[in-house]
């Protein structure tokens, strides 16, 4: 697992699979609005609110096939970053 920080904010957690790479993000109860509004596909929303909801926030994770799933993991990036 490669952890990419900025300053000391973890952004996010990529994992490599065999013939792919999975990346992670934990999103804090203030991304919900954000999530919501944002240009995301809706399977990506939905997968954020089916989530386990947390004190904290929740999880989300994407497995990343093809140039979309690419363009999804640094628009959500773009998200969190915009998460004070």
């Amino acid at each position: 697992m490669l952890r990419l920080n900025k300053q000391k904010k973890t952004l996010c957690w990529i994992g490599v699979l065999e013939t792919t790479f999975r990346v992670g993000f934990w999103l804090g109860n203030k991304a919900t609005p954000i999530i919501e509004k944002s240009d995301l596909p809706e399977r990506i929303k939905d997968d954020y609110r089916n989530a386990k909801q947390y004190k904290i926030g929740r999880g989300l994770s994407v497995v990343v096939n093809d140039h979309t799933d690419v363009e999804n993991v640094i628009r959500l990036i773009g998200l969190k970053l915009k998460i004070k």
